[in-house]
């Protein structure tokens, strides 16, 4: 008897062995750029030519304001700035119980009641929103839907300071019950939840959308210039060491980086901002 149970205690062992070693993240824990992701290939050839926003009304625009180069989406990009969540989560179908987001953005002034989403991961079947990042007035929102009833859960920064129409770095670092607010790598406000973030969010048939949540309604109005993942660490660490905090970078689309564009076609056109 003492033999068997021996033997049955040896074969625990080894099948917990082989598990560990064949476990691996939904993702390499490395900074995953979305907005990259989810732009289209432009195509190449220099250009310094300034076209007004009347020009590139139903196109995705790159505009230059006060120094700096950010994304506005038309509502005719709307459904096309996204991506299959299959691109990013290539290892297993759910998003990381820990994480931080990075965005940096221009924002206008909001009415309280108007959401506008940064991101949103969205059900392609259901339509259900799973994970979504959005603004109104000022505050900011991190909306998490749970369960197999669709129940979703806010949790609410308030009086943040981001609709002044002036750039911002913020980075949202969730572990547990806890989620951490930054802005322009300073002071952090700290929230606690009742539930930790799920631990087993499926994103199986569930798509990315940049700036939307893949409806015309709730469509981000501001500029866009970084929009980052990085699963499983407090990107604050590595975000925070910049010169200029409110334009801090973990990583942003090329076609933002240089002074001039540097490409031009049907996809990405240029101006400045006249607001």
């Amino acid at each position: 008897m003492l033999a068997y149970r021996t033997l049955i205690f040896v074969w625990v062992l080894l099948a917990a062995r082989v598990q560990s070693q064949n476990w691996r993240p939904c993702t390499d824990l490395t900074p995953l750029d979305l907005l990259t992701k989810a732009l289209p290939n432009p195509v190449q050839g220099p250009s310094t030519q300034s076209i007004s926003k009347k020009e590139v009304s139903g196109q995705l625009q790159v505009v230059q304001s006060t120094g700096s180069r950010g994304l506005r989406l038309s509502e005719a990009t709307m459904t096309s700035l996204s991506f299959p969540a299959s691109q990013i989560f290539t290892n297993c179908d759910f998003f990381p119980a820990e994480f931080s987001l990075v965005v940096t953005l221009k924002t206008p002034r909001l009415r309280r009641k108007e959401k506008e989403f940064i991101f949103s991961v969205v059900n392609e079947e259901s339509r259900l929103p799973l994970l979504g990042l959005c603004v109104s007035g000022n505050q900011i929102h991190l909306l998490v839907t749970t369960g197999g009833g669709g129940v979703q859960r806010r949790l609410n920064f308030k009086d943040v300071g981001l609709d002044d129409d002036s750039w911002h770095t913020v980075t949202l670092a969730v572990t547990g019950p806890y989620t951490t607010l930054t802005i322009d790598c300073g002071l952090p406000v700290e929230l606690k939840q009742g539930q930790s973030f799920p631990s087993a969010l499926s994103t199986r048939g569930s798509r990315f959308f940049i700036g939307s949540r893949g409806r015309a309604k709730g469509r981000f109005s501001g500029l866009l210039r970084q929009l980052v993942l990085l699963p499983g660490s407090d990107a604050t660490v590595k975000l925070c060491v910049n010169s200029d905090p409110s334009l801090a970078e973990l990583s942003i689309p090329h076609v933002l980086k240089s002074i001039y564009p540097s490409y031009h076609g049907h996809v990405y056109s240029y101006g400045k901002d006249t607001s």
